[in-house]
């Protein structure tokens, strides 16, 4: 095993495989949500199964304090411009768009060429590393993620051919089946307490949990979990919360839900689309690469990150086989047909 410290990651080589890559396993400031809780983990135990390579940042994705690799480098004129509004914590909506699109600030120039640099060597380090490269992330467990347990990006078919992942994804679903049964109560338990743990964070930073008093990340979040709630729970008691929003209300409404919710499962760009994946999609796509993001729920990183990671093992290894029916020369509809009659 070969170990590589670069400024801003960390690389670890053994043999030849993927790229798994976590970009946001930096450490947590200002909040414990900067970190993407036990996407290491994961990634690591799908490394040392298939060998390849293994990439961490070691920096914190916070834009003030770090370097956020998924997103796009600023222009060096707003990247200095926004340094203050990020140091005094204004103009929140000016914020949330800016960490959308760009993956730092910088207080001066000699600050923005550092990071520029450290941003250029990750890209290029991991455009070096392989052809096959896999990003793990967290998504959080919470009433929006469900039925979440991991969500399969391949950027609408441009990163790896998008309906044959569904069709693995299907037989992934249906050969983990029972285990998904057997974590369904702890996992829907999980959901209602962290909802619960999330209203009591809103209540205790504004003083409320109602929409028009919380800030824009905040409320966008909420009224996301507000429509998985809307679909599943009952009409009476969805129209109760509407008019008597209280935390109580919301929870008994979501545990309404959780009843009619289906097992959890593996879904494919049903939560996440790439959207804010502009990293990988600035530097990656394009370059007859094979290019995957696997949004990983927090409850199966921490509690079943083995099976986590042969879900992934399992999947990275059905699509590398495609390429054997590629070189012979069939389509995308003939390749189709075979997977649906193979075992996974």
């Amino acid at each position: 095993m070969e170990m590589e410290f670069r400024e801003g990651f960390t690389i670890y080589k053994k043999g030849i495989g993927p790229v798994f890559a976590c970009v946001h396993t930096g450490p947590s400031f200002e909040t414990p949500t900067s970190r993407d809780d036990n996407s290491d983990t994961v990634a690591s135990l799908c490394w040392l199964e298939m060998n390849g390579s293994l990439v961490f940042s070691n920096i914190t994705r916070k834009r003030l304090f770090g370097i956020d690799f998924n997103r796009s480098m600023p222009p060096k004129k707003q990247a200095l411009d926004f340094y203050r509004l990020f140091e005094n914590d204004i103009e929140k909506k000016g914020l949330k768009k800016y960490r959308e699109r760009y993956g730092w600030v910088a207080s001066n120039e000699q600050d923005y060429s550092k990071r520029l640099s450290i941003y250029s060597n990750f890209w290029s380090t991991i455009r070096l590393l392989g052809n096959f490269i896999i990003f793990i992330h967290r998504s959080f467990t919470r009433m929006k993620n469900y039925p979440n347990v991991m969500d399969v990006i391949t950027f609408q078919g441009q990163g790896v051919d998008k309906k044959i992942v569904e069709e693995i994804v299907k037989k992934l679903n249906k050969k983990y089946q029972p285990f998904f049964s057997d974590i369904e109560s702890a996992y829907k338990g999980s959901v209602i307490r962290e909802q619960k743990n999330i209203l009591d964070r809103v209540e205790e930073k504004f003083q409320s949990i109602e929409l028009s008093k919380i800030e824009v990340g905040y409320r966008e979040n909420m009224r996301n979990d507000l429509n998985v709630i809307k679909k599943y729970a009952s009409k009476r008691l969805f129209a109760r919360l509407e008019r008597n929003f209280t935390k109580t209300n919301f929870i008994l409404t979501s545990k309404n839900a959780m009843k009619n919710m289906p097992t959890p499962h593996i879904t494919v760009e049903s939560i996440y689309s790439g959207r804010l994946c502009l990293g990988p999609k600035r530097h990656l796509l394009g370059m007859n690469k094979v290019v995957l993001v696997i949004e990983c729920n927090k409850f199966i990183n921490y509690w079943h990150p083995d099976i986590a990671a042969q879900i992934i093992v399992d999947m990275v290894r059905k699509i590398k086989s495609v390429k054997k029916y590629r070189n012979m020369g069939f389509g995308q509809t003939q390749i189709l047909k075979f997977l649906k009659k193979e075992a996974i």
